[in-house]
């Protein structure tokens, strides 16, 4: 009887050994699937985020590319048109050879400005990225105010406006460090929108002033309408 008693008990021993074995096998193998697990959603995140970042950074750069495409072809209009103006009235006054030589003029200017601005499309780099390079040069103010001016007489007469062209200059020379192409396009939208919203007969100002600040010459540039 004390035999079968002693059986018993070192049996039920190895049942709680082989229990608690099976346990702990149970949990360590809970652990490592939960491990495994984890490690899978943390990955599966981070694909995600990537994937959403590059989704975000394709669309970013597709925006800035439409933009910066929309606004330089609205930049080549303007030269582009005054070609074909200063072209027709080349061929009213085929019989004058001085008026001719000047249309022919205006329109290689035209023709020179638009192709600047046309090296900036090409740039695509600049483009995907959407950034603007500067690129500083000596220019003469006075003649970059006097091409604007050339490059958007006949929208003028077009739309029949009276244009009153002011300058007040203090020193002769107008040179300044400044970038030629991104200061025309500047102009000539002050231009456009002035040209836009001001009915046929109304009146544009534009300026060209010097004052000095601060034992600095300052130009400043205006263009006002009544429309």
């Amino acid at each position: 009887m004390e035999s079968s008693y002693k059986f018993l008990e070192a049996s039920n021993r190895d049942s709680y050994k082989v229990a608690f074995i099976a346990i702990f096998v149970a949990l360590m193998l809970f652990i490592c699937i939960y491990i495994s697990f984890r490690k899978q959603k943390l990955a599966d995140q981070a694909q995600q985020q990537l994937l959403e970042e590059t989704a975000e950074a394709a669309n970013a750069a597709s925006q800035a590319k439409s933009s910066f495409l929309f606004n330089m072809s609205h930049d080549i209009r303007t030269p582009m048109n005054a070609i074909i103006g200063y072209s027709q009235l080349a061929k009213k006054e085929m019989n004058d050879i001085s008026k001719v030589s000047q249309y022919l003029d205006n329109i290689l200017l035209c023709g020179q400005k638009m192709l600047s601005i046309i090296d900036n499309v090409l740039e695509i780099t600049r483009i995907e990225n959407d950034k603007v390079q500067i690129e500083y040069t000596i220019k003469d103010i006075e003649q970059i105010f006097d091409v604007c001016l050339m490059m958007e007489k006949p929208a003028i007469e077009e739309n029949a406006l009276d244009i009153q062209v002011n300058k007040e200059i203090i020193y002769l020379y107008l040179y300044v460090y400044v970038d030629e192409v991104h200061l025309l396009e500047i102009i000539l939208n002050l231009f456009r929108n002035s040209i836009k919203y001001t009915n046929q007969g109304g009146k544009i100002i534009y300026s060209l002033k010097q004052e000095m600040l601060e034992n600095e010459c300052i130009n400043i540039i205006t263009i006002c309408d009544n429309g």
